[in-house]
């Protein structure tokens, strides 16, 4: 299902304002049982590469202002809803089939079980959210940047329409594992928010270990 909806949705951002910094559908092969795709390739290297960690307030200025990019696209068109209430049911049908890999759980939750953070989602919903065109995954593997800066975004197969937080949060925990938690405020102050929902990005970090 991912990478149906990656195709569909690398072929909307085409027609957007982003599309030079998206990869091109190049190829697909779609039947009854499987799904294959190839897309273009883009220049730049992941955001974590060891000459960009040397600039860590530089790289994180950059993971801001591209997430603002990503946010600002009108949604018209969009072929996937990834709302909240819509990730839940795909979460709730994971954990009934058994496929969550609880060994790729972030440290804080290790000994939590998948049944014990389903029951703190299904509890601690926000109350209020921002949706707008998201990336989904937004970490720092899945940045490129080069000498001029931001020069692709990859990995769009969890994108869609959904609280920005979703994108937040994921990225405050790629910034605090791959550049250091004192990156984090540059990093919203460049997206445009002067203080974050603590405990929306603790939601969306614990949502995520459903995927």
């Amino acid at each position: 299902m991912e990478l149906q909806q990656e195709i569909a949705v690398v072929r909307w951002l085409a027609q957007s304002q982003l599309a030079s910094l998206v990869p091109r559908v190049l190829w697909t092969l779609e039947d009854t049982e499987y799904v294959a795709a190839v897309f273009s390739e883009l220049p730049g290297e992941m955001s974590f590469h060891g000459k960009y960690l040397i600039g860590a307030a530089y790289t994180a200025k950059l993971l801001g202002s591209g997430l603002r990019m990503i946010h600002s696209l009108p949604v018209t068109g969009c072929p996937a809803d990834m709302r909240l209430e819509n990730r839940l049911l795909v979460a709730q049908d994971r954990l009934r089939n058994q496929e969550i890999d609880v060994v790729d759980f972030d440290d804080a939750r290790k000994q939590t079980s998948p049944k014990e953070l389903m029951e703190y989602l299904l509890a601690h919903k926000p109350a209020s959210t921002e949706t707008a065109f998201t990336h989904g995954d937004f970490c720092l593997p899945n940045i490129l940047i080069d000498h001029s800066g931001i020069s692709g975004f990859i990995d769009w197969g969890r994108s869609g329409v959904a609280d920005i937080y979703q994108d937040i949060a994921l990225c405050v925990r790629s910034i605090v594992r791959n550049l250091g938690e004192q990156w984090i405020q540059t990093f919203s102050a460049s997206y445009g928010i002067a203080e974050l929902d603590a405990e929306k990005v603790t939601y969306y970090q614990i949502l995520d270990e459903f995927f």
